[in-house]
């Protein structure tokens, strides 16, 4: 299992060199949507520096409606994804009040897949639930000493527990990332 974290606000290059030495390998940050604060390049260019993998989200928004919003979203999405200079993967965050809404999924998953990425489910048991599809791998939020319970929904990653700075995840070791954009 690898470690990770993920915060919106992210962190500067001593924390990330601190987080390293706590044998954490993945840090998540946010390229758009219903966010406090969406990474710039440079913030993510301190995680590439560090030699820490990145986890780029992407959070739903509460007012959607369809497949033409999804699309909308989506290629916001890759437009983050390019800013920040990262490829390969988003995870969609469902978890905040998101009314699950099929039709602007497809449309998300539509237009990142257009831009030749992949999409991945972040959210709880219920979200993950109604949106489980065999085409998204999962990042389940789900909080406290469970011990060694079954990751539901086949999730890759689980986030166990909610922190001052930084909410702390494991991941399987082949659990699929984004990537620094060559």
């Amino acid at each position: 299992m690898k470690l990770g974290v993920d915060s919106s606000q992210p962190p500067d290059q001593i924390t990330l060199r601190s987080l390293a030495t706590l044998n954490v390998s993945i840090v998540a940050g946010y390229i758009g949507g219903a966010t406090p604060h969406v990474w710039t390049r440079d913030e993510w260019l301190n995680v590439r520096d560090s030699g820490l993998t990145p986890q780029a989200i992407y959070v739903a928004p509460n007012d959607h409606s369809g497949h033409a919003d999804g699309t909308e979203h989506g290629n916001r999405a890759l437009d983050g994804m390019h800013t920040a200079g990262l490829s390969s993967l988003v995870w969609l965050d469902l978890e905040a009040n998101f009314v699950l809404d099929q039709e602007w999924i497809q449309g998300f998953y539509d237009a990142v897949s257009a831009g030749q990425a992949d999409v991945g489910h972040y959210g709880t048991v219920s979200t993950l639930a109604l949106a489980s599809d065999a085409r998204f791998v999962s990042w389940l939020a789900l909080y406290g000493p469970y011990g060694n319970i079954a990751l539901p929904l086949d999730a890759v990653g689980w986030q166990y527990q909610a922190g001052a700075r930084f909410d702390w995840s494991v991941w399987d070791e082949g659990a699929p990332t984004s990537a620094f954009a060559r």
